[in-house]
Formats: structure tokens, sequence, C-alpha cells
């Protein structure tokens, strides 16, 4: 037991004074590049949403598109932790109906990062 105590506290003491290996964050980053769809779902959360975020309160879709300028900043921070896991264009909108997905997918991928689609 005390064994154990002391072996973590040992990666704790090397993890604050800078000799442990780098610390793993995250596998997957889901970025949603614009808030539309195209289909109406009836399991979907954004069917019932009238607050103005996905549908008005008449029922029309609300349509934002993230900046490019933001998806490179993103990409940039993502790139400074040397991030190298799963970019996936997703959440409750149909990235397909962004015309800037395959760029922005490659530009993903140039920065050694793989593109993964989940819908």
């Amino acid at each position: 037991m005390r064994t154990g105590v002391l072996a973590r506290l040992g990666r704790l003491l090397r993890l604050l004074s800078g000799t442990s290996p780098t610390i793993p964050l995250f596998q997957r980053v889901v970025i949603e590049l614009q808030s539309h769809c195209n289909r109406s779902c009836y399991f979907c959360c954004r069917e019932s949403d009238a607050s103005g975020k996905r549908k008005f309160a008449n029922g029309k879709s609300v349509f934002q598109t993230m900046p490019s300028e933001r998806v490179t900043m993103l990409f940039d921070e993502l790139g400074s932790m040397v991030f190298r896991g799963y970019i996936t264009f997703h959440h409750p909108s149909e990235a397909f109906l962004d015309k800037r997905l395959i760029e922005i997918a490659r530009d993903a991928r140039s920065r050694g990062m793989k593109f993964l689609w989940l819908q």
C-alpha cells in the first residue's frame, strides 16, 4: 500500500519538476463549423429547442457559421499542445452543408491530426 502512495508521489514530483513525459490530454476534438441541419430527426435535441440557439420560436433553423479564422486559431492551439488525435466536425448539425468542410479537414490533416467522421 505504501509503495503505491510513494510511487504516485514520485510521479507527481517528476511532473512538477518538469522531468515527466507529456501528459495525455484528450483523443478527440469535436468542432461544430455551422449550426444548420437539413433534417428533422425526432430523436435530435435540436428539434425541441426553441430558445434561439438552434431554432427560433417559429420553428425555423438558426444558421450561424464559425469564422474560418477561429477554426485556424483552434488548430494553432491544438498544434501548440502537439495534439495528434482525431478531429471531427459534427454535433447537432450537418457538417456537409458547410462548403469549407473539405478544405478545413485537409488543413487538420496537414497538421498531423486524424480526421474522423461520426454522424
